[in-house]
């Protein structure tokens, strides 16, 4: 079978996600508010810029934490791009279970194997805005694995892009969404190309405003939560400090 997995592969998404076989209503099933269940038709994703997020199942303890990670990154472009109406963006969830006869167990990381998959991925999808393929259908689940070539993938989870032509754009885009964020929308590689000819001119000639701003925010935050804006230390000298999460590197008084 040929993978649509080649920039130059073009798909209807809204045809291989409520594809020939299911009954005509085939939805998706995302979770809203934590607890209200509301159907999207597949039809709902013609004329958009899908990705389709593969995440294997379960997660191990090595790789959870990096795939959550990753989930809150995409989030928050998500919940910048999903509203505005000039902004076409949808993400699809399709989890891979490694139960599945189309997968090969032995890429596998430390599985849970007492763990149940439903359960387990009813508490991912709690995570997530955006609507999934139902764990139940593992027909369709399968189907995208195949037509996208997850099986050949290295890694336990796949950000696919497909822009509203049907083209695919991207095979792994997890690092476009963590370095680049909303500006890399819609996450082709001229868009990346480009981006990155940006960064490089702002390293020659650094803007505070460039450096340190973003499509959702011209600000910085204090410590108690107060708003700074960023315009107000343009003609200060102004030094930055990187840290890591999780690390403590505060000497002692």
């Amino acid at each position: 079978m040929k993978y649509m997995n080649k920039f130059t592969d073009t798909i209807a998404i809204a045809t291989v996600v409520g594809r020939e076989g299911n009954s005509p209503d085939h939805q998706l099933r995302p979770l809203n508010d934590r607890s209200v269940i509301k159907e999207v038709k597949a039809e709902q994703l013609a004329d958009k810029v899908v990705v389709v997020y593969f995440l294997l199942l379960p997660l191990s303890h090595n790789s959870a934490f990096d795939e959550r990670w990753d989930i809150t990154v995409l989030e928050n472009v998500y919940n910048y791009l999903y509203l505005p109406p000039d902004k076409g963006f949808e993400v699809v969830f399709v989890a891979v279970d490694d139960n599945d006869t189309s997968y090969n167990n032995e890429k596998s990381l430390h599985p849970y194997t007492e763990t149940n998959l439903e359960n387990h991925f009813q508490d991912v999808f709690s995570c997530m805005p955006w609507p999934a393929i139902p764990f139940y259908d593992i027909t369709s689940r399968e189907y995208l694995q195949r037509t996208f070539g997850f099986m050949d993938c290295l890694s336990n989870f796949s950000a696919i892009v497909i822009d509203s032509t049907g083209m695919v754009l991207q095979k792994q885009a997890h690092w476009c969404f963590n370095y680049f964020g909303t500006l890399g929308y819609p996450f082709s590689h001229e868009r990346e190309n480009f981006l990155e000819s940006e960064c490089k001119a702002i390293a020659m000639q650094p803007s505070l405003s460039k450096l340190l701003s973003s499509p959702e925010r011209d600000y910085l935050i204090t410590n108690n939560e107060e708003k700074v804006p960023i315009h107000t230390l343009e003609d200060k000298v102004t030094a930055g400090d990187q840290g890591t999460l999780g690390q403590t590197n505060v000497a002692p008084k």
